[in-house]
């Protein structure tokens, strides 16, 4: 079993040329020369100090190698120092390294689950996964039997993002209804027990909605968005959907009492007598306990 790949990054993986490409118009006609002394003298400088047998780190060594392609072409505003080193912490990978990257990554349980981190937080996260999985599907040229295997791996890494409560209980509704849609599209379907499986989830997130959400609108959406998702599920959810639109309800009847406590024409009555009784007054403090 492989429990690890190494590569060789630079040059290979990673654009060394991306740094400059970022700045090129700010580096000028000698961008691409500029660039190419900067690599030559990196790579210098590594095989010179290895043959010596004198360690200097490669982050020390790129940098000493941007100053001497400064001194080289002068015609660089060395103002663009900071900026050409924080890019090469984040080269550019080549496009067919890019490619492979996510292939290897989409066709395990644990790279999507890398790819689908914070989604239970974040509510676009679950729009960029849906449409990396339709792209696999349909646009990425690969074989029949590597789509296989991200759609299962896909599978996977769902099921066990959705199934685990501690994980799951923060995610909004429209977010299970997604990753709902998405696994009726593979092939097969969804299946009973994995039904059950969103059911679960959706009552966990019921509860912590209906424990926390303060305003009806919200809680209406969110009862709309699992009945959507009870349809995908081919289940019922009426007690949980009844649930959510009673606390809107509620939320909604507290408010039109509050508005009203608020004007003073709603906060007295008119006395035996005929004077006005301002309830406030009467009752102070009873209610604000």
């Amino acid at each position: 079993m492989v429990n690890a790949y190494v590569f060789d990054a630079y040059g290979t993986l990673f654009d060394v040329h991306a740094a400059i490409a970022r700045h090129r118009a700010a580096a000028g006609a000698d961008a691409d020369r500029f660039s190419e002394i900067w690599r030559t003298k990196q790579l210098e400088y590594t095989w010179t100090l290895t043959l010596a047998g004198h360690y200097v780190d490669f982050w020390t060594l790129t940098q000493r190698a941007l100053d001497y392609a400064f001194a080289r072409v002068p015609s660089v505003d060395r103002a663009l120092r900071a900026k050409l080193l924080d890019a090469y912490l984040a080269l550019d990978a080549f496009a067919d390294a890019r490619a492979a990257l996510l292939q290897s990554r989409v066709k395990t349980k644990e790279g999507w689950r890398w790819v689908m981190r914070g989604m239970a937080n974040d509510t676009s996260i679950v729009y960029s996964v849906t449409q990396l999985r339709s792209w696999v599907a349909g646009k990425s040229k690969w074989t029949a039997g590597i789509k296989a295997a991200c759609d299962e791996a896909f599978r996977t890494a769902v099921l066990e993002l959705v199934g685990d409560d501690d994980e799951i209980w923060p995610t909004s509704m429209s977010t299970l209804r997604m990753l709902a849609d998405c696994l009726g599209q593979l092939s097969p379907g969804m299946t009973e027990p994995e039904q059950k499986v969103f059911v679960k989830a959706a009552q966990t997130v019921t509860d912590v909605l209906v424990d926390n959400l303060d305003d009806p609108g919200d809680l209406t959406s969110e009862a709309d968005e699992l009945e959507n998702l009870a349809k995908v599920c081919s289940v019922t959810m009426q007690a949980e959907i009844a649930k959510l639109r009673n606390r809107a309800e509620s939320l909604e009847e507290y408010r039109s009492w509050s508005s009203h406590s608020n004007d003073p024409e709603h906060n007295t009555y008119a006395g035996e007598n005929g004077e006005d009784v301002d309830l406030d007054a009467l009752f102070s403090g009873l209610f604000d306990r």
